[in-house]
């Protein structure tokens, strides 16, 4: 992801973001973020409201970050559970229940409940 995608990212997790906590995610000095941030607010990447201090993402921010969405994901269910011995003995690790639920199932429910996010819309076990 370049740098003006990883603004956007980070303004589109939280719009009342400061540069200095702009500048410590992406590993940026505040200058280079400061300046990062002009040029986004001039390519009508983003908008600044002066009385808040929260930023937007705009409609051509919100387009730069479609070209990085994740939309199919591979869910790697193989080998032995050695930190769940004996539970793994006969069952794999999977398939155990945790609160009523089997661990597969629940990261397939995560993901459909990303799907309907607007994110994953496939997925291989």
């Amino acid at each position: 992801m370049d740098r003006f995608g990883l603004l956007c990212r980070n303004i589109y997790e939280k719009k009342k973001i400061t540069q200095r906590e702009l500048a410590a995610a992406m590993d940026l000095s505040l200058g280079t973020c400061n300046h990062m941030i002009r040029d986004a607010l001039a390519d009508g990447l983003i908008a600044l409201d002066p009385q808040t201090g929260e930023y937007s993402l705009l409609k051509k921010g919100v387009e730069l970050l479609q070209k990085y969405r994740v939309n199919s994901a591979v869910i790697l269910a193989a080998g032995f559970g050695s930190r769940f011995v004996p539970l793994t003995f006969e069952t794999p690790k999977g398939l155990l229940e945790v609160f009523g639920e089997r661990m597969i199932e629940r990261q397939i429910s995560q993901l459909h409940g990303y799907h309907h996010r607007g994110g994953v819309s496939e997925g291989e076990i």
